[in-house]
């Protein structure tokens, strides 16, 4: 058993983490009380997660693919009823790409499960497939479906829906891949505007037209925002404020953001990434799940 006191100007919280003789991750102990219990097969893959704190299975992994990858899976385990919220199932292709996926969800009023998600994608075929995805089809929503184009260099430069009456994106890119246009294709007449966006780029490889730099190259204005940095070229201030926004860790990880209306001080887990935030009087606010390293709550 391992153990990690995280602290902050106001208060201080305490991890604990067990591990399995291989070094896996076995249990993580929240300051919230929550206990994640991890589970592993005979070939070292992480199965199922757990929160016993609640009785509640995260996610579990039935089934694999030869490399790794997951088949079947459920996800919102009550353990109190036996009922598995959400059921997961993937499909690959013949290159191990992901070919389909599909999630259906426990509707309690039917006591059915109802489509959630399904998807299915095409790389093209032959030695046409160099691993873009082409079409992302949407079942459950077909006005979702989109596709997608390349350049020789495999950068996306064209985006559009399926459905002619949606959207329909180009993208410019320089030699060096920097996008220094976005703008409505215009192949349909119903098409809403994007977002556009036009720049240059400098002998720097800097966009110019609304930005400025310092001499390490970090932005200090991006025409709406100002920026202002500490010594390790980490933002620490936007907008000319007068006390720091942002504050880190002698590793480098942002611990503190302050000055807007969700003030959050964050604490890291074994993972190297916030599994708590708490507001500045210590509050927790939000605490984070990870199945193999992916955050799923």
């Amino acid at each position: 058993m391992q153990g990690a006191l995280h602290t902050n100007q106001s208060c201080c919280y305490w991890f604990q983490y067990w591990y399995n003789y291989d070094g896996s991750l076995s249990g993580e102990y929240y300051p919230t009380g929550t206990y994640l219990a991890h589970y592993y097969d005979a070939a070292g893959r992480q199965w199922s997660f757990y929160d016993w704190y609640r009785n509640w299975g995260v996610k579990a992994i039935d089934t694999f693919y030869p490399n790794g990858a997951m088949q079947y899976g459920r996800e919102a385990i009550d353990l109190n009823t036996n009922v598995n919220h959400v059921y997961l199932l993937d499909t690959l292709n013949n290159r191990l790409q992901l070919s389909t996926r599909a999630a259906s969800g426990y509707n309690s009023t039917t006591n059915t499960y109802v489509t959630a998600q399904q998807l299915s994608y095409d790389y093209a075929s032959g030695t046409a497939n160099n691993g873009n995805i082409n079409v992302t089809n949407n079942y459950k929503d077909t006005t979702r479906s989109q596709s997608y184009s390349y350049d020789y260099l495999n950068r996306l430069t064209h985006a559009w829906s399926t459905n002619g009456s949606a959207w329909d994106i180009n993208y410019t890119l320089d030699a060096w891949g920097n996008m220094t246009t976005r703008g409505p294709g215009g192949g349909f007449t119903n098409s809403p505007a994007p977002d556009n966006f036009s720049n240059s780029i400098d002998t720097n490889n800097r966009l110019v037209s609304q930005m400025s730099y310092d001499s390490a190259g970090n932005v200090l204005s991006d025409g709406t925002n100002q920026y202002r940095y500490n010594g390790n070229n980490q933002v620490v201030t936007y907008n000319n404020s007068s006390s720091p926004n942002y504050e880190y860790d002698v590793d480098g990880k942002r611990v503190q953001k302050s000055g807007t209306y969700n003030d959050r001080v964050y604490y890291y887990g074994v993972s190297g990434v916030p599994a708590v935030e708490t507001d500045l009087s210590g509050n927790i606010k939000t605490e984070y799940y990870f199945f193999n390293g992916q955050r799923v709550g």
